[in-house]
C-alpha cells in the first residue's frame, strides 16, 4: 500500500510538473510570436505578398482586357518563361562584354525579385490565368523524382538559378 501511495504521489507530481512546463512553453511561445522582431517579420511577409499580388493582378487584368483567350495567353507566357533564360544566355554569349554584363545584371534583378517576393511572379500569373499549376521547374522535379509542390519548386529554382548565374558570370 505504501509503495502504491508513493507511486501515486510521484505520478501526480510528474503530471503537475508537466502542466507547469507546458504552461511555460506556451507562455514563451506566445512571447516569441508577439515579439517586436516576429511582428516585423510578419509585416514584411504581408508587404511582400501584397506587392506580389498587386503585380500579378494588374498583369492578369491587362491580359484579360486584351481579348486573347486565357489558355493561349498562358501558353505564350509559359513558352517565353521557359525559353528566356536560354535566350538571354545565348544573347550574352554572342554580345560584346558590356551588353553581356547588362544582361547578367538584369538576370540578377529578376532573381532578386524572385527572392524578395517569395516566388516567381510569372508562375503566379500563369496559374491565375488558367488554374493550371504546371510550372517550368516541374520538368526538373520530374527528372529527379520529386513531388511538384511550392517548396520543391522554390528550392529547385534557387538551385537552378545559382548554377545559371554562376555559368552566366563565368561566361561574361
Amino acid at each position: 500500500m505504501n509503495i502504491n501511495n508513493n507511486i501515486d504521489i510521484s505520478m501526480s507530481e510528474i503530471e503537475n510538473e508537466s502542466r507547469v512546463n507546458k504552461n511555460m512553453v506556451d507562455e514563451n511561445k506566445s512571447k516569441i510570436l508577439n515579439s517586436p522582431i516576429n511582428q516585423t517579420k510578419i509585416k514584411i511577409k504581408d508587404i511582400r505578398k501584397k506587392i506580389k499580388d498587386f503585380i500579378v493582378n494588374k498583369h492578369v487584368e491587362v491580359i484579360k482586357k486584351s481579348g486573347i483567350p486565357l489558355e493561349l495567353a498562358c501558353l505564350i507566357i509559359k513558352i517565353i518563361h521557359f525559353r528566356l533564360p536560354f535566350d538571354l544566355f545565348l544573347a550574352a554569349y554572342f554580345s560584346p562584354p558590356f551588353i553581356a554584363l547588362c544582361l547578367w545584371i538584369f538576370v540578377m534583378g529578376v532573381f532578386s525579385c524572385f527572392l524578395l517576393l517569395n516566388g516567381c511572379v510569372i508562375s503566379s500569373i500563369e496559374y491565375k490565368l488558367t488554374g493550371n499549376s504546371l510550372n517550368v521547374m516541374d520538368i526538373f522535379l520530374w527528372m529527379f523524382k520529386k513531388e511538384p509542390n511550392f517548396k520543391n519548386r522554390y528550392m529547385s529554382t534557387i538551385i537552378a538559378a545559382v548554377i545559371y548565374l554562376t555559368l552566366f558570370l563565368v561566361m561574361v
